[in-house]
């Protein structure tokens, strides 16, 4: 799936920078084909049963060895038998977007790739910007929401191959701010970057403001304030928000910024603020036109 929306968008990016329209029709059909594709939803019960199951294979190991002694008995024949086996019940009922959220990157290879989650959302997203395709908006935000509430990121921290998968989760929410207003999407984002920061990881530099693609004019962070305070730029189509995450387990400076609304960790108006707490966010939101 995402190497079919990479290939997309990068072919009508191609046709829109080199003005070449001898792509469009090829585009298009393959528009098409990923509408069809994610709209595959044959067996919805049986998916709805084997999920229930290989969801507990996502949980970090502290929180799979709390499970009741049932539970860590179904986990067990999910991991051995579901997933090894998962291409081949989707070769029988086709489908990538599963029941409660998770998108799965292929029909037919064998594997069980959980850590291509982020990178399926990154580029759903990325299709949903360029092609303003409101059809995306409700399998975005089920895949965004199953990452989050899985289990799935505490999995990836703790297994150094999958680690990686932090980083194109923060790429992928930066995407979806500046697609949506939610504001669950940049307290995600915050998290996120703390995660980042928790594994000595760097930060994906589309964050930082340097992304062409979604962005017709790059707009660099202020600086930060002092070191462990990360600051993202996420430019928006008629406003600036530049997001403050003090990663410290101190208290950290805000310096002054010339913004027209100050947003709190839960998305209330507050005044300017000096300080920002241990391991919190603030977000400050400007015209495009504005920075110090």
């Amino acid at each position: 799936l995402n190497t079919h929306l990479d290939t997309t968008i990068a072919l009508a990016r191609y046709s829109q920078v080199c003005k070449e329209p001898s792509y469009r029709t090829l585009v298009e059909s393959a528009r098409k084909a990923t509408n069809a594709i994610m709209a595959l939803d044959s067996a919805n019960w049986l998916y709805k049963l084997l999920f229930r199951a290989i969801n507990l294979t996502l949980l970090p190991s502290a929180q799979a060895r709390r499970l009741p002694l049932y539970k860590r008995a179904i986990k067990r024949l999910a991991w051995k038998y579901h997933t090894p086996n998962f291409y081949r019940i989707k070769a029988i009922f086709p489908r990538l977007v599963m029941p409660g959220g998770y998108i799965d990157r292929n029909l037919a290879l064998g594997s069980f790739a959980f850590h291509y989650l982020p990178i399926n959302l990154m580029d759903l997203a990325r299709h949903r910007r360029h092609f303003q395709d409101t059809g995306m908006d409700a399998p975005i935000a089920r895949l965004a929401r199953f990452i989050q509430e899985s289990g799935v990121r505490g999995r990836w921290r703790e297994l150094a191959y999958e680690r990686y998968a932090l980083g194109f989760w923060a790429e992928a929410l930066w995407q979806l701010c500046q697609i949506y207003d939610d504001w669950c999407y940049r307290a995600w984002l915050a998290e996120a970057v703390l995660d980042l920061e928790d594994e000595a990881m760097g930060i994906p530099p589309s964050l930082l403001g340097g992304n062409r693609e979604a962005l017709a004019w790059p707009r660099a962070c202020p600086p930060p304030p002092e070191p462990g305070v990360r600051v993202l730029s996420i430019p928006r189509e008629r406003e600036w928000e530049v997001l403050w995450v003090n990663t410290l387990a101190r208290v950290a400076t805000v310096p002054a910024w010339q913004a027209t609304q100050w947003l709190d960790t839960s998305g209330q108006s507050i005044p300017p603020p000096a300080q920002l707490p241990a391991r919190q966010f603030v977000v400050a939101r400007g015209a495009l036109g504005s920075e110090n």
